[in-house]
C-alpha cells in the first residue's frame, strides 16, 4: 500500500455557511479549495495550520484528508 504524503498550509479563507474555503501552501501556485467533508473533525479558522493530501482535478489543486 502506498504511503500518502501530508502537505502542509495554512487556511487563507473558510465560508462559514458551506465550510468550504481555500488553504495556502508552497506546494502551488495557487489557493487549494477544500470542502467541508474533507475535513477530519471541526472546520479550521482562517489563519490555523493544517495538513493534509494534494490531489489534482480538472478544476485545480484540491485538499483532501485535513487535519488540523
Amino acid at each position: 500500500m502506498a504511503q500518502t504524503v501530508l502537505v502542509r498550509g495554512q487556511v487563507a479563507y473558510v465560508n462559514p455557511e458551506s465550510g468550504c474555503g481555500f488553504i495556502t501552501t508552497k506546494e502551488t501556485e495557487q489557493d487549494v479549495l477544500f470542502l467541508r467533508d474533507s475535513v477530519e473533525g471541526s472546520v479550521p479558522d482562517v489563519g490555523e495550520d493544517v495538513r493534509f493530501e494534494l490531489i489534482e482535478t480538472q478544476d485545480g489543486p484540491r485538499a483532501r484528508d485535513i487535519r488540523v
